[in-house]
């Protein structure tokens, strides 16, 4: 299945990506949507240390720049951090707030 290469229309409907990258596309999702949830029902979220090392490296892997700015980007430009998690780390890369609540 590793070897494989998949269609991921919402990023590129021009080509395939190779296994590996397509499931990092889906893992960096899954972590910053729980975090999403979790912000928005004021619940904690916590993760292993180990799984937010890798989800740190794939958050600083996403392009930057002029991509995130267009209609449908899929992660806002990143914000200023400077303290905290390292999953609060991951959402500021990935353009959300670490501070954020629904107030």
């Amino acid at each position: 299945m590793l070897s494989r290469s998949f269609p991921l229309p919402e990023i590129s409907a021009d080509r395939p990506f190779p296994a590996a990258r397509a499931i990092s596309f889906h893992f960096i999702d899954y972590v910053v949507h729980s975090w999403d949830v979790a912000k928005t029902l004021d619940l904690a979220v916590e993760f292993e240390p180990r799984l937010l090392d890798v989800a740190l490296a794939v958050a600083r892997a996403v392009p930057g720049g002029e991509s995130r700015l267009g209609p449908g980007a899929a992660f806002a430009p990143e914000v200023a951090w400077s303290s905290g998690s390292r999953l609060d780390e991951i959402v500021a890369v990935l353009g959300r707030a670490p501070d954020w609540s629904r107030g």
